[in-house]
């Protein structure tokens, strides 16, 4: 999408197309299934924003206190994702 959109001179930037699948994506994923993403809180944090980077608005965040409670939603399925940021 970003090469035609190139080729076409249109301006948007490639990078608002990206956000717009990524949303897309995570709209069409939701009517199946909202995906449940643990990441290490409290909410504000930048894995919160990774989180919605990666995943986008369509999903449910929840944040946790430790990284043992991240590990143990995902190993227990109580989470689809544990997100865990570097």
């Amino acid at each position: 999408m970003c090469e035609r959109n190139k080729l076409l001179n249109s301006g948007l930037p490639c990078e608002s197309i990206a956000t717009f699948w990524l949303e897309i994506i995570s709209g069409c994923r939701a009517l199946e299934k909202k995906l449940e993403i643990a990441y290490l809180g409290p909410q504000g944090t930048y894995s919160e924003l990774a989180a919605r980077v990666l995943f986008g608005h369509m999903v449910d965040l929840v944040p946790c206190d430790s990284l043992e409670e991240v590990l143990e939603r995902g190993e227990r399925g109580e989470s689809d994702i544990s997100l865990i940021t570097s």
